[in-house]
C-alpha cells in the first residue's frame, strides 16, 4: 500500500480495503457499461406502468470522481500510515 507505506497488510487494515475495491469498482464499472443499459430510476406510475429511467453517469464524470476517491478513505488510513524519511 503505498499511501500507508507498508509492505504487509494488517488485519484490522482488510475490511478497509476490501470496502474501497468494492467502492472502486462500482464507480468505475457502473459508469462503462452499455448505453443501451438503463440509469437509475427516477419515477415509477403504477397506473397503466410506467417507469422513467435516469442517465447513466458517463465515463468522464466517474474519472473526476476517481480523484476525490483516496481522499474519502483518508481518515481511515492514517493510523496506518508510517512516515517515510527521504
Amino acid at each position: 500500500m503505498n499511501f500507508c507505506h507498508i509492505n504487509t497488510i494488517p488485519e484490522e487494515l482488510e475490511l478497509i480495503i476490501i470496502e474501497m475495491v468494492a467502492n472502486y469498482a462500482n464507480l468505475k464499472f457502473s459508469a462503462t457499461e452499455d448505453e443501451e443499459s438503463a440509469g437509475p430510476v427516477e419515477s415509477i406510475k403504477r397506473g397503466d406502468t410506467q417507469i422513467s429511467y435516469g442517465q447513466r453517469p458517463s465515463a468522464a464524470s466517474a474519472d473526476l470522481s476517481i480523484g476525490q476517491f483516496i481522499t474519502d478513505y483518508k481518515a481511515q488510513l492514517y493510523p496506518f500510515r508510517k512516515l517515510v524519511v527521504i
